[in-house]
């Protein structure tokens, strides 16, 4: 390989290492100043828990986001606004957690594992209409490095 073929083969693979950073932010959903919690793919879609950097129960924001690489589906909340009160922790046997809230008439839990499975729970009325099993995750998940301890700053105390 010539020294011109090899400078061309390395800017090639810089611009896709470019690229592929790009399309990180957009395969999680989250952008690439916001901490992605968790982001994780199911039936065709991109499931997502994205941050502020830091969070207090009255500033920052922590958003779930559904949707594919075409754009957002489905935010809660609907604007980037404080977690306090939106959110709530729930912890469950055999160290699993979920991240609960409630919207138009139906509860969502993103549940995971203590081994870092995540699932998505759909409820109406007390009756599961939805689990969506998460395949191929991003992030720390939940339970991950300092992700529960910022959590519980942005004021989403455990049940």
């Amino acid at each position: 390989m010539s020294e011109e073929s090899m400078q061309i083969a390395a800017a090639m693979v810089l611009a896709s290492l470019a690229g592929g950073a790009q399309g990180a932010g957009k395969a999680t959903l989250c952008e690439p100043q916001e901490k992605i919690i968790m982001a994780c793919h199911a039936k065709g879609k991109t499931y997502a828990l994205c941050a502020s950097a830091t969070l207090t129960p009255a500033s920052g924001y922590l958003q779930y986001r559904a949707g594919t690489a075409a754009g957002i589906e489905f935010a809660y909340p609907a604007r980037r606004e404080p977690p306090a009160g939106r959110f709530r922790l729930e912890h469950h046997t055999a160290g699993a957690i979920s991240l609960v809230f409630t919207n138009g008439g139906y509860t969502y839990a993103i549940g995971e594992t203590a081994g870092g499975m995540n699932s998505i729970y759909v409820d109406r009325n007390g009756q599961r209409v939805a689990r969506i099993a998460c395949q191929g995750g991003t992030g720390d998940g939940i339970l991950g490095n300092d992700n529960l301890d910022l959590l519980r700053a942005g004021g989403i105390d455990p049940d």
